[in-house]
């Protein structure tokens, strides 16, 4: 196989604009792209990934620093090196964010995080696919770093961006899982010399004559510790654009950790419809400007898969594309079906409560149409909300905080709608208030708002930095109902995220021995 040199296709195009210009009308870039087309032909082609990388390289030497030539030829990589083409493909888009940062193209938000919305995609199906034979723990554990390096880089250069790289981060670790871990080859080399020492005490007190009967010496067996990845999820409340980030990044994790978690399919209809507070614009015939930004491929696949057999990846598919495409309410009559199909009738009964508020909320959303004469919601959709419940979805109804008379905030009620504000204020707080007992009222606070939303995950930071205090001052003896609080919410937090014990990582394994005693 020949080594691929990145140096060449980060050289900078020209001094005078190293990222060169747009490149999307440069017949190798339009050959490229006819190539990637191929994927979900009715017609069943397949791709030339040769002509993928002979095309993509063209562009990144000749004429543009493009993320979509980026992305397409670390496809072709993996393609045809597996592993090594994953990792090289990885280090170009580093280094192409540090060279380059906001001055690579697509320069639409659309099209940039579109092109690497596709390329997270291929490689949450393509990677378990892949020999893993020949890949080593530290080739994956460098994967690993370069994936957060990228992840880093692209929100420092792209602050707009809704791209999250949890997905792949989660696909290497399921891989890293199957390989030797680290430790294990030096433990076996440790354990036969000891047991040749041992052979060798053993045959010398065989060979000395003795009324004392020897002891055999016996090999001390070290057992490698497992070494153990926890998921890291940045949370951001700070401002409105920060916290539907933070929400849709929650929502990815849960995604890929349950298919049917209905709360995952709340968050994104929430983050995705917030800001929408009017009607778009739209002529006597109901008639809008607006694109409807699936193709016929994808339509067809996705009406498909939601009268068949449904797969969850393109359960997954199907929500990037309901986020691109806020009005496209025919889309989640899709979903529900397909969630039904899985079975799924609690995440499935989430999207048709939060569709059914929308449409409540925005009224008239439903009789408008997009530019090509597409509706908005088709017959068959028009019926399914027609039949809807009264159920005001759970994440949204008013849940009031109860606290003990300690508390020095206003409490109000906890939503999806005010959590950012309330996150806000308390983070103010814990800013403004350095005392111990303060701090630790302000973190319990946390994390009961987030068990009234749903979002465990984002408890977890938080009862570590308790469980330090409640050890160190031992806070069963000062206040035994704060300590039976913080018990009864780190029990529920484990019990839910972690349907098996076994399945706690072992740092957390302490909080629920307290309350086992």
């Amino acid at each position: 196989m020949k080594t691929v040199d990145i140096d060449v296709l980060l050289k900078p195009i020209n001094e005078m604009s190293p990222a060169g210009e747009d490149a999307k009308y440069e017949f190798c870039y339009e050959l490229m792209e006819f190539e990637i087309k191929k994927f979900g032909s009715l017609f069943g082609e397949t791709v030339d990934w040769k002509a993928v990388e002979t095309n993509g390289t063209e562009v990144l030497t000749s004429h543009s620093k493009d993320l979509k030539a980026i992305c397409y030829l670390t496809r072709a990589w993996i393609e045809r090196e597996g592993f090594n083409g994953f990792e090289t493909g990885l280090s170009l888009f580093s280094q192409s964010l540090t060279l380059f940062s906001d001055s690579l193209y697509p320069r639409r938000k659309r099209a940039r995080d579109g092109a690497v919305e596709w390329f997270i995609s291929q490689l949450e199906s393509v990677l378990p696919k892949l020999d893993s034979q020949q890949l080593s723990w530290d080739q994956a554990s460098s994967c690993l770093t370069l994936i957060a390096e990228i992840d880093e880089k692209y929100q420092e250069s792209f602050s707009d961006s809704d791209v999250a790289f949890f997905a792949v981060r989660s696909a290497v670790n399921a891989i890293m899982d199957r390989l030797p871990q680290v430790g294990m080859n030096e433990t076996a080399s440790v354990t036969h010399q000891e047991n040749e020492q041992a052979d060798l005490a053993q045959e010398s007190i065989e060979a000395t004559p003795s009324v004392v009967t020897a002891q055999t010496i016996a090999p001390v067996q070290r057992k490698a510790e497992p070494v153990r990845k926890e998921v890291d999820i940045d949370t951001d409340f700070s401002s409105p654009s920060a916290s539907k980030k933070t929400l849709k990044k929650i929502a990815e994790f849960m995604l890929h950790s349950n298919i049917g978690a209905s709360l995952a399919y709340r968050l994104h209809r929430y983050s995705t419809w917030c800001d929408v507070d009017e009607l778009p614009p739209y002529d006597n015939d109901k008639k809008t400007p607006i694109s409807l930004a699936v193709s016929q491929d994808q339509l067809s696949e996705y009406k498909e898969k939601a009268k068949h057999e449904t797969d969850p990846e393109v359960i997954k598919r199907l929500e990037k594309t309901l986020t691109d495409a806020p009005f496209w309410l025919s889309g989640h009559h899709l979903m529900y079906q397909m969630l039904m199909n899985l079975n799924h009738e609690s995440a499935a009964e989430a999207v048709k409560q939060e569709t059914a508020l929308f449409i409540q909320e925005l009224n008239g959303v439903e009789a408008l149409t997009f530019a090509n004469s597409v509706p908005f919601a088709d017959e068959a959709t028009l019926k399914w909300l027609a039949s809807r419940t009264a159920i005001t979805p759970a994440a949204l109804m008013p849940m009031p905080l109860e606290f003990s008379n300690d508390t020095t905030l206003s409490e109000g009620e906890i939503t999806l709608a005010t959590l950012g504000d309330y996150v806000s204020t308390i983070s103010q707080g814990l800013a403004a208030d350095t005392s111990g007992r303060g701090q630790l009222m302000l973190q319990l606070k946390l994390i009961k708002a987030y068990h009234l939303v749903g979002l465990l995950p984002l408890c977890l930071p938080y009862i570590e930095k308790i469980w330090v205090v409640r050890e160190e001052i031992n806070l069963m003896s000062w206040e035994p109902h704060l300590c039976n609080q913080l018990d009864m919410l780190v029990e529920k937090t484990m019990t839910e995220m972690y349907p098996s014990k076994d399945l706690i990582p072992e740092k957390y394994q302490q909080w629920l021995s307290i309350n086992n005693k």
